[in-house]
């Protein structure tokens, strides 16, 4: 395998899996624009790739959110464990006893929240797993996807700058995860599951669906990050497992394997550090129109028979 065409990628999978552009697409188009031929005919060393890509974003993201992760889990243990007892012994915890713990209630709930988020993209992928690898080789439907879901995370960018110009930004950017009511994760775990088709991006489908569930920008970002580690963690080991492990993956191609986590796991820490501050002063208008632009030299060179 070319060492910078790993390197390449690694760097397009760590920006677009945060960014709302579509990890999928990019990683299906670019290659295929500029006839790239790594893998050749072997579709299960590409999905490896792939794979190897999607842990290296992980890794990133885990040491972006390290020390909400430990105090989300830590949380949603405790509180899952003293709901529990609570409950049989017919009495209930008061939030407000002190502060602590009604800090450690609210991390747990944000635990709780998260975890259920992930489930249904969880069922749907792990029944279909199978079907979804090969959907990735039809272009047309990539650049489709691409289109489409840009044109709803438009419109739902612009009622959120409707709203914050109605708000004077008063509550855009302080919006805990704790605050989330169920069923606006539960809406956002659900519009993940679109996410198993290549070209809608997993970030921007449950941003797309926090926006419309009025949600500020930042908030449904974070929350969109944050209900993706699961997702990526099971789906990767599992995928990695599969394959074979490293174990499984030929000789002369583990050096731009590890080359493509590397950079993925750098960029992918710069994109989610970068993008929870443009958001501040910027909206997701730039990446409407990279969706719709790549979508387009897509659809150009599909009809000038050039790829």
């Amino acid at each position: 395998m070319v060492i910078w065409h790993a390197v390449a990628l690694g760097i397009l999978q760590g920006l677009t899996e945060f960014f709302p552009i579509s990890s999928s697409a990019h990683l299906e188009l670019i290659p295929w624009m500029a006839g790239w031929d790594d893998f050749g005919d072997d579709a299960s060393l590409k999905n490896g790739f792939d794979v190897a890509l999607h842990l290296g974003t992980l890794v990133g993201a885990l040491c972006y959110f390290r020390q909400d992760i430990v105090r989300y889990v830590s949380a949603g243990a405790i509180v899952g464990y003293r709901h529990l007892a609570s409950y049989r012994a017919s009495r209930q915890p008061q939030l407000g006893e002190n502060r602590l713990q009604e800090a450690r209630l609210e991390d747990g709930r944000t635990a709780w929240l998260l975890a259920a988020s992930a489930i249904p993209t969880a069922l749907v992928g792990g029944i279909w797993a199978s079907s979804w690898e090969s959907v990735g080789d039809t272009i047309g439907l990539v650049v489709a996807m691409l289109a489409l879901f840009a044109g709803l995370l438009w419109l739902a960018d612009r009622q959120a700058s409707a709203r914050v110009a109605s708000l004077e930004a008063t509550t855009s950017k302080t919006v805990p995860e704790s605050a989330l009511p169920f069923k606006t994760a539960a809406a956002m775990g659900l519009a993940q599951v679109c996410a198993l088709v290549p070209g809608v991006s997993r970030s921007g489908v449950t941003i797309t669906a926090g926006l419309f569930a009025q949600l500020p920008r930042q908030a449904a970002t974070r929350f969109s990050f944050l209900m993706g580690l699961p997702v990526i963690a099971g789906a990767g080991l599992y995928k990695f497992i599969d394959i074979g492990g490293w174990d499984g993956i030929p000789v002369d191609y583990q050096a731009g394997f590890a080359w493509g986590v590397l950079t993925s796991a750098v960029s992918a820490w710069i994109a989610i550090w970068g993008l929870m501050r443009l958001l501040q002063r910027w909206s997701f208008t730039p990446f409407v129109m990279e969706r719709m632009l790549l979508a387009a030299l897509a659809l150009g060179l599909l009809a000038a028979g050039v790829r």
